[in-house]
């Protein structure tokens, strides 16, 4: 019989499930004071039963099964063929250890174990911390998009920091910008104040906009807005950390 497509973390199964039952979360309704909107709060997670093994598993395919499990202490991203609407899902779950049934001989006389479900339970791992760094290599020159962050996946901005390792000298600062299209994430610029030529320093007024996500695919810029007055600062980096969301996504 032939089976579903199914991948773990990308990786197509070699003999995949024959079925897939995907049970629905379970929900509460809370409608709100006023009438016109309902508020959903989850109770449960959604379930995905990938069942096995009709005719039987073969000894490596239940090896490859365990292998691609046992990664990430059990927490993947299960992909399979959505018939209804014509579409691969992709579904973060905890994948749970499938059990090793009785052996017995199949149509062609191979041993091989007996059918089973595999219960994997809808998890949301994410966001995540990650660290972003912009980089300026050398001398430091003013101007929009020096350097250029595609992110990803969505997110949020939670905290900033900047070093250049050649404050310049002269007096005056370096100035930058962090921004996505014509959104500013800084308050204010940041500052890298001009000390004795070859001097590192820490960024200044560091401080968040009210807003602070970002949306996956367009470039998150560093711009340069002033320069010390003998624009002679170098090598700068700018570190944004940032909550992101659902990082995977099809290759």
């Amino acid at each position: 019989m032939p089976g579903i497509r199914v991948s773990i973390d990308l990786v197509p199964l070699r003999e995949p499930p024959v079925s897939i039952d995907i049970l629905q979360a379970g929900y509460a309704e809370h409608p709100l004071a006023g009438g016109g909107m309902v508020v959903f709060e989850e109770l449960t997670p959604a379930t995905i039963v990938l069942k096995f093994g009709v005719g039987g598993v073969s000894e490596d395919s239940l090896r490859e099964l365990e292998r691609l499990r046992t990664r990430f202490a059990g927490y993947h991203m299960l992909g399979f063929d959505d018939l209804a609407c014509g579409q691969t899902l992709y579904v973060p779950v905890y994948i749970p250890r499938p059990p090793r049934n009785a052996q017995r001989p199949n149509a062609r006389d191979e041993m091989v174990f007996g059918e089973f479900d595999l219960v994997c339970k809808q998890v949301w791992p994410w966001p995540n911390l990650s660290r972003v760094d912009l980089l300026i290599h050398g001398a430091v020159t003013a101007g929009n998009s020096k350097f250029l962050y595609y992110p990803e996946a969505a997110g949020r901005i939670v905290a900033v920091y900047g070093w250049v390792q050649d404050s310049g000298s002269g007096g005056g600062q370096t100035r930058i910008q962090v921004r996505q299209d014509a959104t500013d994430y800084l308050a204010t610029p940041g500052d890298f104040v001009a000390g004795a030529g070859g001097v590192g320093v820490a960024m200044t007024a560091a401080v968040l906009s009210g807003v602070t996500n970002f949306v996956k695919g367009l470039p998150i810029e560093l711009d340069v807005d002033g320069l010390p007055g003998n624009a002679n600062s170098a090598d700068l980096s700018v570190t944004l950390w940032c909550m992101m969301s659902e990082p995977y996504q099809e290759t």
